[in-house]
């Protein structure tokens, strides 16, 4: 045979070689599964991040898994769709950071959740105050706040106090601007034993407590001073029937009964719509000492919480105004302002 027909055959049979592997190359293992698998690989182990037990400072993360933070669940986007656009609003840098909260709440590591969310509103800025970012880093503070004041983790704001002889809770509270059932949780105490011993030591969160009230955006905002530990959502008076003004808690109720037109409504009877408990409210300074008869209270009707329904008071979900109430005392200060 001539050279020149080895040739042609030659090319002929590399032709139908290269035709078959076109073909048949999504049949044939790891010739187009290769390199998709290494990328995925490296996508994968880019997005591993392990969150230390040590205090994570944000200002050192590069980055990590972002989450969509709703309520109180996050979603790991490690699980989405890389390339999949954000919603109208988002911001992929604040669910990032805030990612990295949920983590520690996941760990119950609240005192380095709190430092870390209070770090994020802080550098929010005062013109974020009640936009969406801001509720959103703040959902995170305040779960992180809850998990401090009611356990016995050590805390910066936590003083640890030795009991003395003569000593009762009683005291201990008003000593600190707390109150007896903030101790106990605090504590691990049983809150049907109000007993302490000399040199017993107990770890008291030491507060300047005071309560703001936006009726605007229907939130209660829980203040150490001028730091803000926690919001909650609340419903005010229709028609503007909640007055603006200082007020201070002078009592409080666990199972309140209500008076209405001169007649005790008892607690859990259907007319009677207190909730669980009662904060009640004294006008100050220059407000108005006819503004009688306010007060903070549960609902039977959570529905309404986020809206001006009631005849004037604030009401709030019965867990969150039983968890209100076990941490603010008699005296604490009340600002309600739109």
């Amino acid at each position: 045979m001539y050279w020149y027909a080895k040739l042609i055959l030659g090319l002929i049979v590399i032709a139908i070689v290269g035709i078959l592997i076109l073909i048949f190359h999504r049949h044939i293992p790891g010739l187009s599964s290769g390199s998709k698998a290494a990328q995925a690989g490296e996508s994968a182990a880019a997005e591993i991040i392990e969150i230390p037990k040590a205090m994570v400072s944000i200002d050192d993360v590069v980055s990590h898994p972002a989450v969509t933070v709703d309520g109180e669940e996050a979603a790991d986007a490690a699980d989405a769709d890389a390339t999949s656009p954000e919603p109208p609003g988002a911001d992929p840098e604040l669910d990032r950071k805030l990612a990295i909260v949920i983590r520690h709440l996941a760990a119950e590591e609240y005192t380095n959740a709190g430092l870390l969310a209070e770090k994020i509103v802080r550098d929010l800025g005062e013109s974020a105050v009640f936009s969406a970012a801001w509720k959103k880093a703040v959902r995170s503070l305040s779960a992180a706040n809850t998990g401090i004041l009611f356990s016995d983790i050590p805390n910066p704001e936590k003083v640890a106090y030795t009991v003395t002889s003569g000593d009762t809770l009683v005291g201990i509270a008003k000593k600190f601007n707390t109150t007896v059932s903030l101790i106990q949780k605090a504590n691990a105490l049983e809150e049907t034993n109000a007993l302490i011993f000399p040199r017993q030591t107990l770890h008291v969160y030491d507060a300047a407590w005071r309560i703001r009230v936006s009726k605007r955006h229907f939130l209660l905002l829980l203040m150490d001073g001028d730091r803000l530990v926690k919001t909650y959502n609340i419903g005010i008076g229709r028609q503007d029937r909640t007055p603006d003004g200082g007020f201070k808690v002078i009592i409080k109720q666990r199972e309140p009964v209500w008076w209405r037109g001169g007649r005790a409504i008892r607690f859990g009877a259907p007319d009677n719509v207190l909730g669980t408990r009662w904060l009640g409210l004294e006008p100050v300074g220059e407000t108005s000492s006819s503004l009688t008869g306010y007060g903070i209270h549960g609902t039977w009707e959570p529905e309404t919480v986020g809206s001006a329904v009631s005849k004037g008071c604030i009401r709030m979900l019965n867990a969150d105004v039983e968890e209100l109430f076990n941490i603010v005392p008699v005296g604490t200060a009340v600002t309600i302002d739109n």
